[in-house]
């Protein structure tokens, strides 16, 4: 449910209230308890914020966050689909984006290269298309060698993403319930490597399409 300004305003007061007359009974006790302060205490009784005025901002700030309205938590299902889509926009934004001449780059032998990188996560994706239909299968890894070009790489991992998607949108809700399978696996597998990518992007002194709007 989303509450209007007005709404909010109203909502916050009911709950601010009654605090507030208490915070004023706290005062007014203070100043008619006839207590001297002495010391630092005294100095900081007669500053612009004294005990009183910071009890009274606590006490606000605490019933704001109660009345501040929260949002309804996401299910189990729409946690994993909105996380699963948003990774693989940022791989998918990544393998167009990444010069095609350096698809080839690898940070040091033995290591995957970027376009390696991109096929296996495509491999996790065919994966989880499979395995999201109720398929009994292995993780089959692509052959990075079969893909000659970053146009070919790209495909593939674009094909992979939608039968993924399509996958995990037929997935009945109650499913979730019972097992994250093999969804949450694939986008901890995705997400691992998507961070690899990154370090490339940095080593190549590239900024990742997702941080070029924070970029200075």
């Amino acid at each position: 449910m989303v509450m209007h300004t007005e709404d909010l305003v109203a909502e916050s007061r009911r709950f601010i209230a009654p605090i507030l007359r208490f915070t004023e009974m706290v005062v007014g006790l203070e100043k008619t308890s006839g207590r001297v302060h002495s010391g630092a205490n005294a100095n900081f009784e007669k500053g612009p914020m004294n005990q009183a005025s910071i009890f009274r901002l606590l006490c606000i700030i605490c019933a704001v966050s109660v009345a501040w309205p929260q949002g309804t938590p996401r299910t189990p299902a729409q946690d994993i689909r909105a996380h699963f889509v948003g990774l693989n926009q940022k791989i998918m934004a990544m393998a167009k984006d990444f010069p095609a001449a350096d698809y080839g780059y690898r940070p040091a032998e033995g290591v995957r290269s970027f376009g390696d990188v991109i096929i296996h996560i495509a491999s996790g994706n065919i994966y989880a298309a499979k395995a999201g239909r109720g398929e009994k299968v292995p993780w089959d890894e692509l052959n990075p060698k079969a893909y000659k070009n970053k146009a070919e790489i790209v495909v593939t991992l674009e094909k992979s993403i939608q039968e993924a998607t399509a996958a995990l949108q037929a997935t009945r809700d109650e499913r979730f319930a019972a097992t994250l399978d093999p969804w949450l696996d694939v986008i901890e597998h995705a997400g691992e490597h998507c961070g690899q990518l990154v370090a490339y992007y940095r080593a190549h002194g590239l900024i990742p399409p997702q941080s070029r709007g924070n970029a200075k």
